[in-house]
C-alpha cells in the first residue's frame, strides 16, 4: 500500500512504489507591503490509470480548501506494473508514473 499527499509534497511511499512527487507554486511577494494572502478553494482530484488510459482508482474528488492533504492508495488487486497517477487541482494539472511491483 503506498501512500500519496495530495497537494505539494508527497510522502514517503511504500517500497512497492516509486515516488510520486507533485510540484506547484508558494505564494510569494518579496518585497512586501502590508499583508499577502492567498486562500482559495478548488476542485481536486488525483486519480490513477492504467497504461491503456483507463482509471483504476479516484482517490479524491471533491472541492477542498488550500492545504496538504494525505490519502492511501490499496492497488492489493491490481497486477504489477506501471501506473499514472494524475492530480488535477483547479487549472493545475500533473501527472506522474507509478512503478508497482509484486
Amino acid at each position: 500500500m503506498g501512500e500519496v499527499r495530495g497537494g505539494l509534497n508527497p510522502l514517503p511511499a511504500s517500497p512497492k512504489f516509486q515516488r510520486a512527487e507533485f510540484g506547484g507554486g508558494v505564494c510569494s511577494q518579496n518585497p512586501f507591503s502590508d499583508r499577502v494572502s492567498k486562500l482559495f478553494t478548488s476542485h481536486v482530484s488525483l486519480a490513477v490509470f492504467d497504461l491503456l488510459g483507463r482509471e483504476v482508482a479516484m482517490l479524491v474528488d471533491e472541492e477542498k480548501p488550500a492545504g496538504s492533504y494525505t490519502t492511501t492508495w490499496d492497488a492489493s488487486g491490481l497486477s504489477s506494473g506501471i501506473y499514472i497517477c494524475r492530480l488535477q487541482a483547479g487549472a493545475f494539472v500533473d501527472a506522474k508514473k507509478l512503478l508497482l511491483m509484486r
